[in-house]
């Protein structure tokens, strides 16, 4: 209920005068406790308490630019309500700076996975000897390569002589690219053309590496990789279902990032691709030299 005043000077406990015009109003406020029962004898009871607190001494007070009268109880009461908003749009400005910063920190963080990415490469002329021979013995033990295409890839391999064993997303991407690389002598490699071999090893085409940034994601590209182009390991249908269900959720998505770290439901698909083609890829057996020797 409200409590209207005019043509006189409300008091607030100490004397002081504390409001002076005709036209506002004081919200009264009675607040009492009374004992837990049934509803009825707590209507009943709430009423007899409320009527006696008219009787006692009432306090007008100014709680954030509105008036309130009412027993000390009833104000203490207004001044609680009266500050939620305020810590409420605390609150809300506290959240906005968390979503800012989580904001920076991926961002940060992407540009951090990015430079060592980049240092990871190491793409001297020499390592991308070592790159097309990871990607052309894949080709030649487990593609059909055309008969004047065998000359090529023998060479190729031969030049990286250096074993490759394992899928390097970002490097692999770097030997597709249109202008080639040079050492800056007299060395120069021409790109690769067989896209098909990439796609086969990491799910995506090459020309989309740029994009990828993520390094929980980089890391499954990785493994699938590494596993589809070694004898050691023994890849199975599930591994291979997958996959694919992770690349689509990929590419759905525009190759989130920081999907693991984010509550929404854009990336719900993603996220549970992750995981369970994770867990698939753990699973990949180990084939030692006696299992080969004997099969």
């Amino acid at each position: 209920m409200q409590l209207c005043y005019s043509k006189q000077r409300l008091k607030a406990a100490d004397g002081k005068k504390i409001y002076n015009d005709a036209d506002s109003k004081s919200t009264a406020v009675l607040a009492t406790k009374i004992d837990i029962g049934s509803e009825p004898d707590m209507t009943t009871s709430a009423r007899r308490s409320l009527a006696e607190c008219l009787h006692r001494e009432l306090y007008s007070e100014t709680i954030h630019n509105k008036m309130y009268t009412g027993n000390a109880e009833g104000l203490v009461l207004a001044g609680e309500n009266a500050r939620v908003p305020i810590l409420e749009s605390k609150i809300d400005g506290l959240q906005e700076q968390i979503r800012d910063l989580d904001s920076r920190f991926s961002k940060l963080q992407s540009e951090f996975d990015q430079l060592r990415d980049q240092g990871d490469v190491r793409f001297t002329v020499g390592y991308a000897d070592i790159r097309n021979r990871f990607l052309s013995t894949y080709r030649r033990d487990f593609m059909v390569i055309k008969p004047d295409e065998v000359r090529e890839v023998r060479e190729i391999i031969n030049k990286g002589n250096s074993a490759a064993h394992n899928g390097s997303f970002k490097a692999d991407a770097m030997l597709y690219r249109p202008e080639g690389f040079s050492d800056g002598y007299d060395r120069h490699i021409p790109p690769r053309t067989d896209r098909d071999t990439f796609e086969r090893l990491y799910g995506v085409d090459p020309s989309v590496a740029e994009k990828i940034v993520y390094r929980q994601t980089i890391e499954l590209l990785e493994r699938h990789a590494t596993v589809c182009a070694s004898a050691r390991y023994q890849p199975t249908d599930m591994f291979e279902e997958k996959f694919k269900r992770f690349i689509r959720a990929l590419k759905d998505t525009d190759y989130a990032r920081d999907y693991l770290d984010i509550q929404s439901d854009q990336v719900l698909e993603l996220l549970s691709a992750h995981q369970e083609f994770r867990a698939a890829s753990e699973g990949i057996r180990w084939i030692s030299q006696d299992t080969k020797e004997h099969s």
